[in-house]
């Protein structure tokens, strides 16, 4: 567990037996922490498989990509680590939202594709909104005109791979 998080998180005082005043962290915030160390070690189990099958889903709309540049192409993600879920966790707690905050955290497992072309983007977002077994949960274009990301990757989405 992380000070951080903890110190943002709900509290508990009680007075022990002694009467000096004893604070925990609530049931809430130990529960979150919990709920993400658990996430990122299913999230490490299952790292392999999820860029196999990304790679898969992905793989006619990588072979059209002509670039020879080191930065083109299918890249693994790090596993987020417990630092950053923590931070996440912190924000979640600041921004008022319902328990368990833990559901919010829904990149854990993440990839980078560089193309070469606008189409390509677009065919590769289409394989993954088509693939039957990946749910969207969340897609960002930062290249649209009011973006807020400046600087960052233009286009991002998170999904969900299920068995099915």
């Amino acid at each position: 567990m992380t000070s951080e998080f903890l110190a943002l998180g709900a509290e508990k005082s009680y007075k022990d037996e002694e009467g000096a005043v004893v604070t925990v962290p609530s049931a809430e915030t130990l529960a979150d922490v919990s709920y993400v160390t658990t996430l990122q070690c299913l999230a490490r189990r299952l790292d392999q498989h999820f860029h196999r099958e990304c790679e898969a889903i992905l793989a006619p709309v990588i072979a059209q990509i002509a670039s020879e540049d080191e930065d083109a192409g299918y890249h693994r993600g790090p596993v987020k680590g417990l630092p950053r879920m923590n931070e996440k966790l912190a924000e979640y707690v600041e921004e008022g939202r319902s328990f368990p905050r833990a559901a919010c955290v829904i990149d854990v497992l993440r990839n980078s594709v560089a193309f070469d072309t606008a189409g390509q983007i677009l065919a590769a977002f289409d394989a993954l909104t088509q693939h039957e077994g990946l749910q969207l949960v969340r897609y960002k274009n930062k290249y649209h005109v009011d973006s807020l990301w400046n600087g960052a990757p233009p286009r991002s989405a998170s999904g969900l791979l299920s068995n099915q």
